[in-house]
């Protein structure tokens, strides 16, 4: 089996060890092949091709002092308005936010604001699926 390495931030790999452990796996490499499973079985179920579905976009941002991640996803959504059906802002806590968009695309169409929004500093995370 080839071996592929990975940066992971210390507190994402204190997580993994938390729930490897609570869930019975056996080490990171099969915490981490059992969650890239998961993820392309999401992606497959989402077509890959022309066809438009609904998705459900969440991402959770970090507002501290001098943040503008918040913004600039509230932007990223904008930019692609005519895929939004929807788009729901809350403040979480006193350092976080979280915006829920309603998108109408194919995955063809949803990769560019996909990626606009993972490249965002002070993006915390960021979920999709398709409804």
């Amino acid at each position: 089996m080839p071996i592929v390495s990975v940066s992971i931030p210390e507190s994402l790999l204190e997580k993994i060890d938390v729930y490897m452990e609570k869930l019975g796996f056996v080490g990171r490499s099969e915490f981490v092949r059992e969650a890239l499973r998961r993820m392309i079985e999401q992606l497959e179920a989402a077509g890959e091709g022309r066809e438009r579905r609904t998705w459900i976009i969440v991402t959770v941002t970090r507002h501290d002092e001098g943040s503008t991640a918040d913004r600039k996803v509230i932007e990223a959504f904008h930019s692609h308005q005519p895929l939004v059906r929807a788009l729901y802002h809350q403040l979480l806590d006193d350092k976080r936010c979280i915006n829920i968009a309603v998108v109408e695309a194919s995955a063809l169409e949803l990769k560019p604001l996909m990626s606009t929004v993972r490249r965002i500093r002070g993006v915390e995370r960021v979920w999709f699926m398709p409804v």
